[in-house]
């Protein structure tokens, strides 16, 4: 493992609660020390270089994290009509209770990520990096106010070229081999019998969400 190759001499004092880390080592060790544990999907929680002393928590293989899925398009954001397609920034607006689920499950120490269908790009109806500006300033103004993303995964493609377009399970798939999820403890937030099937197809419960509200579930 890559956390393991980096000791490099150090001490490595063990796990503790919540999977922490706390690794003992010299001084000119600590930034390629950060380094591999980041490559071995680390979060560093504390650094005290006058105790020469590193402390990071692993989000991999030592501790597997709850998740809250969330679909973008009616439950993080207002819905545009059937068949349009969000294509710039200003045409986005935050449902605020949106706000609200993530900070509270933020609080939980649950992962947050988003998933959404997005084929307008492979339509040519939005462009990529448009697409990648509304997400970075959607993750931006929600940190603002205290709800944190962690990681947002789009399928681009159309219907029946893929295995990410839900309601097939690519995109969580791919979630929980980036970051550990527990899939038996996370849920799925979503507006569509698709984002349903997507969630029995892997196993999460499901909430589904119409304009800021919770109508149904848990599955």
């Amino acid at each position: 493992m890559g956390y393991e190759r980096a000791l490099l001499g150090g001490k490595r004092v063990g796990a503790g609660n919540g999977g922490f880390l706390i690794f003992f080592c010299e001084l000119h060790v600590q930034p390629r020390l950060r380094q591999e544990l980041a490559d071995a999907r680390s979060v560093p929680v504390a650094l005290e270089p006058e105790v020469t002393k590193v402390i990071f928590r692993r989000t991999g293989a030592l501790v597997s994290r709850p998740c809250l899925f969330l679909d973008r398009d009616g439950v993080i954001n207002v819905k545009p009509p059937d068949g349009a397609y969000i294509r710039r920034w200003d045409e986005f607006q935050i449902i605020p209770a949106a706000a609200d689920w993530i900070r509270l499950f933020n609080a939980l120490d649950f992962l947050v990520l988003v998933v959404t269908n997005q084929r307008g790009v492979a339509r040519g109806l939005v462009r990529a990096e448009d697409l990648d500006d509304i997400h970075a300033r959607m993750t931006a103004e929600l940190a603002r106010g205290g709800a944190v993303i962690d990681g947002i995964l789009v399928c681009p493609h159309e219907e029946g070229t893929c295995d990410c377009r839900k309601p097939r399970p690519g995109l969580i798939r791919a979630a929980q081999r980036r970051w550990d999820v527990d899939l038996a403890r996370s849920l799925l937030v979503g507006d569509s019998e698709s984002d349903r099937q997507l969630a029995a197809a892997c196993g999460l419960r499901f909430l589904m969400a119409r304009d800021g509200r919770i109508v149904g579930g848990a599955d």
